[in-house]
């Protein structure tokens, strides 16, 4: 996803940076100081870009909107999801499943749509910020945001 076509070392020093070092070092530091409660904040997070990049992605295969995020929670879990094997719609199986496996109960998961009809998954939790992962266009490519807004 870094590269998208261009050469490899050309796309990682345009994104990451030229100091392989400084990233390497920044990489270890924060993943020396990752903590159970960061270990689950870091998941919870991935879970809900996972849900909202799956969920565009059976969109897109399949030709018509998920309405309801149970129903596809199920469908992940059961492996009934097979996504289109293209560079646009193609996940590893295994993420999505992990991803609905792994998502917070304590929290309440909703579904809705952009203006563009692009997918819009947030997770409220009590007491924490609130994840929302959306759907955006990049420089040509579509690509999952979260945006994470401070609990109230």
């Amino acid at each position: 996803a870094i590269a998208d076509g261009q050469d490899a070392d050309k796309a990682w020093k345009a994104i990451i940076g030229p100091d392989n070092r400084a990233f390497l070092e920044g990489w270890q530091r924060f993943w020396s100081q990752a903590s159970v409660e960061n270990e689950n904040e870091w998941r919870q997070r991935a879970n809900v870009l996972v849900t909202a990049a799956g969920i565009a992605r059976v969109n897109a295969t399949f030709g018509e909107q998920v309405k309801d995020l149970q129903v596809y929670f199920r469908a992940c879990q059961s492996k009934k999801i097979q996504l289109k094997d293209t560079p646009e719609t193609w996940l590893p199986p295994d993420l999505l499943l992990k991803a609905a496996a792994e998502r917070d109960q304590t929290g309440k998961w909703t579904l809705s749509y952009d203006p563009r009809g692009r997918p819009v998954v947030t997770l409220q939790r009590n007491g924490l910020p609130t994840l929302q992962a959306s759907y955006d266009r990049f420089r040509n490519l579509d690509r999952t945001v979260l945006r994470v807004e401070p609990s109230r």
